[in-house]
């Protein structure tokens, strides 16, 4: 009789304890990924004000550099864009998933070859927009080029109409662009 007054005491204060150290769990796993999230979200801003950086530095290259006739301010944005790379291998250190730095590495290497063309630019931006949170199922080739070059440089399937070859176009070379 003591031992099933025992086994029934037991019970009772299971009953009570189990829901409430359940309840306490389910908070403490609630508040961790709430943390979780919020770091997350953090380390979101800081790589969205990097990427950023460096493609507003990249296209203001793009943009501008071929509208300006004066050597001065050429050489002006070029030290810019030297600059905005620079910083931004130092901060992809720190910010870049694995992905952005390994298509980086990547564009870095395509960059020295004969064949380099705008295409190669396009994967690390695919790997830039993935890293934010944006998904790319629905992009293809060329449709992030589109944003940046002008819209009759393309035909009507989307395609370049000249070469996107950049080393062997004399209009998009610098020899002084070190990426």
């Amino acid at each position: 009789m003591k031992n099933l007054n025992f086994i029934n005491y037991i019970l009772e204060v299971l009953k009570i304890t189990i829901p409430a150290i359940i309840s306490v769990g389910v908070v403490m796993l609630a508040r961790y990924y709430e943390k979780k999230k919020e770091y997350e979200n953090k380390i979101r801003e800081k790589k969205v004000a990097l990427y950023e950086k460096f493609f507003m530095a990249q296209h203001k290259f793009i943009i501008e550099d071929s509208k300006t006739k004066n050597k001065h301010q050429r050489e002006k944005i070029l030290i810019e864009l030297q600059n905005a790379i620079k910083d931004f291998t130092k901060d992809l250190m720190f910010w870049g998933s694995s992905d952005v730095i390994k298509a980086y590495n990547k564009l870095q290497t395509r960059m020295k070859a004969k064949d380099h063309k705008f295409e190669d630019f396009e994967d690390f931006y695919f790997a830039l927009r993935k890293d934010v949170g944006h998904s790319n199922r629905n992009l293809k080739t060329f449709d992030l080029l589109r944003l940046m070059l002008r819209a009759d440089e393309f035909d009507e399937k989307g395609k370049p109409l000249k070469s996107t070859l950049i080393n062997n176009n004399p209009d998009l070379q610098d020899e002084n662009i070190d990426m």
